[in-house]
């Protein structure tokens, strides 16, 4: 299991992609998320624990205040696409590939 705290500005967006073998989840601590996961689309404030199970589309944008989330995924191993998303030299084809991620 990995659990990262997340901190995002507003407006901020992830864009539409899969994890084929992690399954994600994230616990909002601050500030509201409209997500996206398959067909379903809604919204996520604080307290609420949103589930992006592995092999389904999902995305999100942060609302027009700041967010904060706690990040978990199942099996471990996101962390090291978050090390590895900072790094020179690395792109995005090879990124998606390492992890198992595939941006749509």
């Amino acid at each position: 299991m990995t659990i990262v705290a997340s901190q995002a500005p507003a407006g901020d967006e992830v864009p539409l992609h899969v994890h084929h073998h992690v399954d994600e989840c994230f616990l909002v601590l601050v500030g509201h998320y409209a997500v996206t996961c398959g067909d379903d689309r809604f919204e996520a404030g604080p307290g609420d624990l949103v589930y992006l199970p592995a092999g389904v589309p999902h995305a999100y944008r942060v609302g027009d205040q700041p967010g904060d989330k706690l990040i978990i995924a199942v099996p471990a191993g996101l962390e090291e696409f978050f090390r590895d998303l900072g790094r020179d030299g690395l792109d995005m084809d090879e990124l998606q590939h390492r992890h198992g991620i595939t941006f749509l």
